[in-house]
């Protein structure tokens, strides 16, 4: 089982029953206490704050994270060690130890477990970069055998999440159970994933209050949007790849209609930097693992020229219409390896065209049309238009750096706005991807 854990920073008692009142209201799985966070820790006010927990009736992590390893606690170790070994005595079933802590002279995690059953989670956090070797650390790691190996670390890019992914692949039924995690926005996906590739457990934070490591959603996220219930280890993977991509409603859409469909499937928001070389570097490091399950992804800025580029330089099937767009907004994973490239943005325009003028596609010919704009839903509908209409639309866009240039030139239109293609007599529609 995978547990979804909620972070609480406890600051006081009163605090404190109100987050709990809110996190089994969530339907929070396991609760961590981050101890650290405490004003002025003591032992009484530790075993009150376990013994609140506990009415929870879910299990505890008791963190005390002191700030060398990123946490908020400034005292000495014997200190932090005697807190912990409080919170243990007082029902607390994991205890979070760091990995650094094995260095310290006289350093026994036995003894912080003394007259309890609470297991150690040993772990590991870089706040700042990805380990250049996450192999090696999380071998470090399992070799003392503790219940629980736990590796997190800071994503600068989405590509340094495979490492953690890989990491909970390659668990061996015989090794310590394992958490991995990539924080950031970069390295959501690990959050949402722990699930299906079978970590022990992934965080969460409430809905009010900061999360205690950066990357965290809610619980009515996770459960709501990221259908948490729902995943198991043969969910399928979908996405949108874009930079930005926070702001995209396409998780909550789909995911909604996977729900209401029963498809076992999970949309995920992907981070792909804007460069050509991320993108590869990405779309690659998926084919490398097909273990993910990978079906199909949708493409937004800036990469949907990338990824007709992508399609056309790996050898996989490219829709004739895409490639005379100059854009993919849409790569299905074939059962062979390949990647085959679609444009769907001129259906989805022409659609609500028709839909909003209440007409068929046919009639609109003879209308004369204005395209606003110059990217790549522009080039897609003027691609498409002459099948419908009996004469050229026009686009209109200022020349910038970035944008993709308009694709037709008619004679109301100034040349230094536009620039020219030859159209297609006819086009098909492409399988939608959903």
């Amino acid at each position: 089982m995978t547990f979804l854990a909620v972070s609480i920073a406890v600051n006081d008692l009163d605090q404190l029953e109100r987050d709990l009142a809110l996190a089994r209201a969530c339907h929070a799985e396991m609760v961590e206490l981050r101890l650290d966070y405490l004003p002025r820790p003591t032992c009484e006010l530790v075993r009150q704050v376990v013994t609140a927990a506990r009415k929870t009736a879910k299990p505890i992590v008791a963190t005390c994270r002191p700030v060398w390893e990123g946490g908020q606690f400034q005292g000495d170790e014997p200190e932090r060690h005697t807190l912990l070994a409080q919170a243990a005595k007082a029902g607390a079933n994991f205890l979070d130890l760091e990995l650094r802590c094995l260095d310290q002279q006289d350093f026994d995690p036995d003894a912080l477990r003394v007259s309890s059953s609470a297991k150690v989670i040993l772990s590991s956090h870089d706040f700042d970069a990805a380990p250049a070797d996450a192999a090696t650390l999380i071998e470090n790691l399992r070799r003392p055998r503790p219940a629980i190996a736990k590796l997190a670390y800071k994503a600068d890019t989405i590509n340094h999440c495979f490492d953690a992914l890989d990491i909970l692949h390659n668990r061996r039924g015989d090794q310590p159970e394992a958490i991995a995690l990539a924080m950031g926005e970069p390295g959501l996906i690990t959050r949402l994933l722990a699930k299906r590739l079978g970590a022990f457990l992934t965080f969460a934070r409430l809905n009010t209050g900061a999360e205690c490591a950066p990357g965290q959603i809610t619980l009515q996220q996770m459960r709501k949007i990221y259908r948490w219930d729902a995943i198991n280890s043969l969910t399928a993977l979908c996405g949108v790849i874009g930079y930005p991509i926070a702001h995209s409603l396409s998780p909550a859409i789909h995911n909604g209609a996977f729900d209401v469909t029963g498809w076992n499937g999970l949309y995920l928001p992907l981070l792909v930097p804007p460069t050509y070389d991320d993108f590869c570097r990405f779309l690659d490091g998926l084919r490398e693992r097909p273990w993910l399950g990978v079906r199909g992804l949708s493409v937004t800025i800036p990469h949907k020229r990338h990824a007709l580029q992508y399609v056309q330089k790996t050898g996989g099937n490219l829709e004739e219409l895409a490639e005379l767009i100059g854009a993919v907004n849409t790569l299905a994973f074939e059962p062979d390896g390949t990647i085959s490239g679609y444009n769907t943005d001129y259906a989805g325009a022409l659609q609500a065209i028709t839909k909003t003028l209440n007409i068929k596609a046919e009639q609109l010919r003879g209308m004369h049309a204005a395209v606003i704009g110059a990217g790549g839903v522009a080039r897609a509908i003027v691609a498409a238009s002459p099948t419908h209409t009996s004469t050229s639309p026009s686009t209109t866009a200022p020349r910038k750096k970035h944008a993709l240039s308009p694709t037709i030139l008619t004679a109301n239109t100034p040349p230094s706005m536009t620039s020219t293609v030859s159209m297609p007599t006819s086009s098909s529609t492409p399988p939608a991807w959903e």
